[in-house]
């Protein structure tokens, strides 16, 4: 899910970068909806043009974030991943 959205923000990242850069964009398949200052913004504009069905919303940083999950770390939680 979101393979075409994100294969979009990884080949425009560059000019999005230029003109974006820490704003909210919203993407559906290769349609660039617009940029927002909030992500709530973004949301509601994704559900304006798109209704209830999936759309990406993502951030335009230079540097991505590495989400971590403790937890699972120090094994207090167990990921069966095949």
């Amino acid at each position: 899910m979101f393979e075409k959205e994100l294969n979009y923000y990884i080949k425009n990242k560059e000019d999005l970068l230029k003109h974006h850069e820490n704003q909210f964009i919203v993407i559906k398949k290769d349609k660039f909806l617009g940029a927002y200052t909030t992500e709530q913004e973004a949301y509601i504009a994704g559900l304006k043009e798109f209704g209830n069905s999936a759309f990406l919303i993502k951030k335009v940083i230079k540097e991505e974030e590495v989400v971590r999950f403790p937890a699972l770390n120090i094994g207090l939680l167990n990921a069966n991943i095949q």
